[in-house]
């Protein structure tokens, strides 16, 4: 997962796209998702409901842009249009989910994004990655402060998941993956693990979950202990630690640890 910057054209789109989503699920309990594109001046919105009810999708503009003026103003978009493709009343099941995480004081971000971003900032920046090494998307053409691979951002700039994505539509599993790699990575000797959840159970009745690691314990062990440890009840997992959760906040705090991570569960293991 790639770090977005709040301040620039990725961060507002997936801020939008989080705003949208706390209009549509104000009570965490349905299953929404909406991408929002920008592209000189125009959001594009696409998306499905459960929610039968309409939005007001114009007074949802004027009531995004009003509390970010500020935003708006540094970005110098004066005002924008809005193209609504949101389909309403859909029967919707939680996503497959797939998710890498990191044994970094932020599981979600790679250590060198975090130490990047703690060394230079983020000016000139939209995003930060990692893939064997950093990845910078800027939209300067005169982006040669740093010695990394830089590429130049799109002309049209789309949300990405977790950001307008509903707890229950795969946003929940992402954080609960959140949680165990803060719990497991310091105690398998790896620097990365990567996990694959898919919607249901397998033919014998288990949870059908895959990971992998670059881990000296064999996977299999990982996730048995994991398994035997967790008890993978997301609902019990949101009420618990998501009771103050807020889409809208999400795009600011990604470099504030997050409230669903703890060591309660292995506060006391010893492992193999």
């Amino acid at each position: 997962m790639r770090y977005i910057v709040p301040n620039s054209t990725r961060g507002l789109v997936n801020k939008f796209a989080d705003y949208i989503v706390s209009h549509l699920d104000p009570n965490k309990n349905n299953l929404s998702f909406v991408e929002v594109t920008y592209h000189n001046s125009f959001f594009v919105i696409v998306g499905k409901t459960e929610r039968e009810s309409l939005l007001d999708i114009n007074e949802l503009k004027q009531s995004f842009f009003d509390s970010n003026s500020k935003f708006f103003e540094e970005l110098e978009i004066k005002n924008f249009n809005v193209i609504d493709l949101l389909e309403y009343n859909q029967k919707l099941v939680p996503i497959n989910y797939t998710g890498e995480f990191y044994n970094s004081d932020y599981p979600v971000f790679n250590s060198k994004v975090i130490d990047f971003i703690e060394e230079n900032g983020v000016k000139d920046l939209l995003s930060i990655d990692y893939m064997e090494k950093l990845i910078l998307e800027t939209h300067s053409n005169n982006f040669h402060k740093f010695n990394e691979f830089t590429i130049n951002s799109t002309i049209s700039i789309t949300s990405e998941f977790p950001y307008g994505y509903s707890l229950k539509i795969g946003r929940i599993c992402h954080y609960y993956f959140e949680n165990i790699s803060y719990q497991v990575l310091n105690k398998l000797g790896t620097d990365k693990i990567w996990f694959k959840s898919q919607t249901g159970l397998t033919e014998s009745g288990d949870l059908n979950i895959k990971m992998d690691s670059t881990s000296y314990y064999p996977n299999e062990k990982i996730k048995s202990m994991i398994l035997d440890i967790f008890d993978f009840n997301y609902n019990k997992f949101k009420n618990e630690n998501l009771t103050d959760f807020e889409y809208t906040t999400q795009i600011e705090t990604q470099l504030e640890k997050s409230n669903w991570v703890n060591l309660k569960e292995f506060s006391e293991l010893n492992l193999f």
